[in-house]
């Protein structure tokens, strides 16, 4: 309720203006800007996510190994974190169900 308050003073107070949204709504109308374009975006970010998750797991995984070795060699008799080589927790570890 809250939010569509402040939405309605938004709207009440730039009511009757011409206002910045008003020339970006009709740049774009003029522009055509369609759903491809909005497609062509949602594409381009998803990959670009996926590309992005997919090397910092790869990255994890490197100094995870590196991590391990050098803290073998500086205190061995460390007792270990229990997480998995990816950074996670083990399912017995975790608190949801």
């Amino acid at each position: 309720m809250g939010v569509a308050f402040l939405c309605y003073l938004s709207i009440r107070v730039i009511a009757g203006t011409n206002t910045s949204f008003k020339a970006v709504l009709d740049a774009s109308i003029a522009f055509s800007l369609d759903k491809w374009a909005a497609y062509a975006l949602a594409g381009t970010t998803s990959a670009a996510w996926l590309v992005e998750r997919r090397t910092r797991q790869r990255t994890i995984l490197k100094f995870e190994r590196q991590a391990r070795e050098w803290e073998r060699q500086v205190d061995p008799g460390r007792s270990s974190s229990n997480l998995l080589p990816n950074g996670k927790p083990r399912k017995e570890d975790c608190d949801a169900p």
